[in-house]
């Protein structure tokens, strides 16, 4: 069934790694179900495939460098594409080598976004689950406008947050967050999007990932939506965990562009 509305969602991620095999071994192990034995014993890639992780690929001259790079599903990728060269970035397409049909564009801080209009059924979309992204920037007012304009989407900032943090958003479902640099971003030199995996136990697979190699950015916390934690894998990309904790979501105020609500009169939080 394909994807109705504005059909913007968080569909897959991609990681881009200079050392592919180590690092899709790391997380296929970290994010995969319980297995016996090692990588040698399970299918790596499909593993990643079950947890939203779309592909693991070097950096390429005229490509992403490292890091992560969401992929969106919206309604129309040449018009995506458009806006955000209108809106001061720039298309890019390299959709042979990352294999599927897929499209990116820049910002103009050269950070690289995936979007694809190719039907994807609503099983496809159920594995990213709650992984979510949030977009890291010393401007978030301005990098929520982009990203809200270039992918058609709502968007609102968090009153009273330390770090000024927006969400931009589709039909009551939240697509990404936009965040200034320090807490989660604390080691951020430049823009970039960080990846939360949804995981069950948010505690116990950071003690797992700390003892594979990571080392912990941000030890675990708790907000009003969630329980987090981010960690720099062995091999040098940042990345978070997060479990919904919806608690205190009741007593989150959003401002918007005609005025100040609850958090929860915009958005469905852990759906």
């Amino acid at each position: 069934m394909k994807l109705t509305k504005s059909g913007c969602r968080l569909a897959a991620v991609e990681l881009i790694s200079e050392d592919v095999k180590s690092s899709s071994d790391f997380y296929a192990w970290l994010l995969g179900a319980p297995a016996e034995g090692g990588p040698e014993a399970w299918d790596a890639g499909q593993r990643l495939t079950e947890k939203g992780i779309a592909s693991v690929r070097r950096p390429e001259t005229e490509g992403p460098g490292a890091g992560w790079v969401p992929v969106f599903h919206v309604e129309n990728a040449a018009e995506a594409q458009f806006r955000a060269e209108a809106a001061g970035g720039g298309a890019r397409d390299h959709s042979s080598i990352a294999g599927g049909a897929r499209n990116y564009f820049i910002d103009a801080a050269g950070v690289w976004t995936a979007i694809t209009d190719t039907e994807l059924s609503e099983e496809e979309l159920s594995l990213v689950g709650q992984t979510n992204v949030d977009y890291g920037s010393m401007d978030t007012a301005s990098a929520a406008d982009f990203y809200s304009n270039v992918l058609h989407l709502e968007q609102f900032e968090i009153v009273d947050d330390p770090y000024d943090f927006r969400i931009i958003h589709d039909d009551r479902h939240i697509v990404a967050g936009i965040v200034k640099f320090g807490g989660t971003f604390a080691e951020a030199s430049r823009p970039a999007w960080l990846v939360y995996f949804d995981v069950d136990d948010v505690d116990q697979t950071l003690a797992r990932a700390v003892e594979a190699g990571a080392r912990i950015v941000v030890p675990a916390n708790n907000s009003n939506m969630n329980r987090y934690a981010v960690l720099r894998d062995p091999y040098g990309q940042v990345f978070g965990l997060s479990r919904y904790s919806v608690g205190g979501v009741d007593n989150v105020r959003a401002r918007t562009a005609t005025g100040t609500v609850m958090l929860t009169d915009l958005v469905d939080i852990g759906v």
